[in-house]
């Protein structure tokens, strides 16, 4: 049945996404363990390639993952060099596939931001006047339709307020991928399971994801629109 093929397919890619993603060898800045950039339509993976003993001696260890409704954009930087505007960061990579990375990244996004009706607040907007939208740097807001809007002002609606706010507060984002969301909350979650119980659930040897954490940087930025004020409070 060609329909339970699609299942299985979709619930392997889904669940397994390294395995349906493209690897680049990379290296982050003095102290970052990143060996690997995984590409894959449900973003991307920071990932090191970990040996050890057991039924499941060599996987990769999941540093970090991004959704692609958390990069803002990307960048090539000379020819080995790739840089992220993230929601909360900024991430550079090197590669002698920085090029090729970068392209892969650029065309999921593209598509993605096509069909999304979502932005991304940049910084942070504060008003008394209720008629205008609060929100905070990183905020995803839904845009919705409203005729007779003034040039350079936008509609929208995020956790069930709706209003009025300035467009260069924003900036369009691909729109939340709900599985990613779900899949993080997952892995905040408190383990507990060890190491080695987990990895003897495993039944293949190959190459697998175990998740794990990484440090992040932040970087902030401000803008004051008339009758408001905006904070780069994130």
């Amino acid at each position: 049945d060609n329909g339970l093929k699609k299942r299985i397919v979709v619930a392997a890619r889904d669940n397994w996404a390294v395995y349906f993603s493209r690897l680049f060898s990379v290296s982050g800045d003095v102290g970052s363990n990143v060996e690997i950039l995984s590409v894959s339509h449900r973003g991307i993976k920071l990932l090191k390639f970990v040996k050890a003993v057991g039924m499941n001696p060599e996987h990769y260890k999941v540093l970090q993952s991004y959704s692609y409704v958390e990069i803002l954009d990307v960048e090539l930087q000379g020819e080995a060099v790739i840089e992220l505007t993230l929601k909360n960061e900024e991430l550079v990579l090197y590669s002698d596939k920085a090029k090729h990375a970068k392209a892969l990244i650029g065309l999921f996004l593209d598509e993605l931001r096509k069909g999304s009706n979502h932005v991304m607040a940049v910084r942070s907007y504060i008003t008394d006047d209720k008629s205008l939208l609060n929100f905070r740097k990183g905020d995803i807001i839904k845009l919705l339709q409203m005729d007779g809007l003034e040039p350079g002002w936008q509609f929208g609606s995020i956790g069930g307020r709706s209003g009025l706010f300035p467009g260069d507060q924003v900036q369009p984002v691909a729109a939340p991928d709900y599985y990613n969301v779900n899949a993080k909350r997952v892995e905040e979650r408190p383990r507990t399971m060890s190491t080695s119980s987990r990895s003897s659930t495993k039944k293949s040897a190959a190459p697998s994801e175990v998740s794990g954490s990484a440090d992040v940087s932040t970087t902030i930025s401000s803008h004051s629109p008339p009758n408001s004020y905006s904070s780069p409070e994130e």
